[in-house]
């Protein structure tokens, strides 16, 4: 990693010095071409410092400032694993962090140290204490808020027939997903993609379900889904989301074209030839899942 990040810090030059790749072309992937939201914005007068300013996101980096600095940065995160990547082009520096364990307050940790780094790195005075550093982002933030409503408790029976909930759910982004009744084993199953499935399971709330992802997605926390009835029917299940992301949508009865069950496996990329698009839109579950669960906690 240390590597890694003089290459960038150095105009993309190798530790020998050779130039590896044009300094104009790296610039593009630290150059803002996408709009990120700026709801992580830590700017005064609310905080003591520009402690956090987001500007966009390039090629597989982010970019923003710190104090005034121009900042290159990058969060890595998957169950039990989280990462931070800073660096200062004009200060000729940066932070790599990584740790295991839960990612409950993570984030935090790897800000904490990051901003006495790029402290040192700036030559600016610390603004955390040894106070402060330990109740970030308390007394400026409350504590950060990761569902937008409790997850409810898992219930051993449904509050209507598990056939009302059979059918096809469509969503413009994610394609359609489709729940239906095992009478095997009298559960609920679902499938979106090539990938996301599972198990639903009732709940203690007449208006709510959870949905347990399997395999490749077993590690996401259950997600839960408020449904909306209509007419005595089900309408639509709402996937909620992290703040201040909005609710995933599925509307029961919007069938949109299923991606091609021929496409390889993860482990399989040979002999199958497979539509590009339909490879996008059939992982966008897993990609949405990241961003709501994995890189916002």
């Amino acid at each position: 990693m240390a590597r890694y990040m003089k290459f960038h810090l150095s105009g993309g030059r190798d530790t020998a010095g050779r130039l590896v790749v044009p300094e104009d072309t790296l610039r593009q992937t630290q150059t803002a071409s996408a709009v990120m939201s700026s709801y992580w914005d830590k700017v005064e007068p609310y905080w003591p410092v520009e402690a956090w300013l987001t500007q966009g996101y390039g090629m597989g980096l982010s970019t923003g400032s710190y104090r005034g600095y121009r900042r290159v940065y990058h969060r890595g995160s998957m169950v039990g694993f989280t990462s931070l990547l800073s660096l200062y082009p004009s200060a000729s520096g940066g932070v790599f962090t990584s740790m295991n364990g839960p990612t409950t307050t993570a984030d935090d940790i790897h800000d904490v140290i990051h901003y006495q780094v790029a402290d040192i790195l700036t030559g600016k005075d610390h603004w955390l204490n040894s106070t402060t550093a330990c109740t970030y982002p308390a007394p400026w933030w409350a504590t950060r808020q990761t569902r937008s409503t409790a997850v409810p408790k898992i219930s051993s029976n449904f509050p209507r027939d598990k056939r009302d909930y059979e059918g096809v759910y469509g969503n413009h982004a994610t394609g359609n997903m489709t729940i239906t009744l095992n009478t095997t084993d009298n559960k609920l199953y679902f499938r979106l993609g090539l990938i996301g499935r599972g198990l639903i399971l009732p709940t203690e709330s007449a208006n709510q379900i959870l949905f347990r992802a399997e395999e490749p997605l077993e590690y996401i926390p259950n997600i839960v889904a408020d449904v909306e009835v209509k007419n005595g029917e089900i309408f639509s299940l709402s996937l909620e989301s992290y703040p201040p992301e909005p609710s995933v949508v599925f509307e029961r009865g919007l069938k949109l074209t299923d991606p091609d069950p021929t496409e390889p496996e993860w482990d399989d990329c040979t002999g199958v030839s497979g539509s590009p698009d339909r490879t996008a839109s059939s992982n966008t579950f897993a990609f949405l899942l990241f961003l709501a669960y994995m890189f916002t906690v």
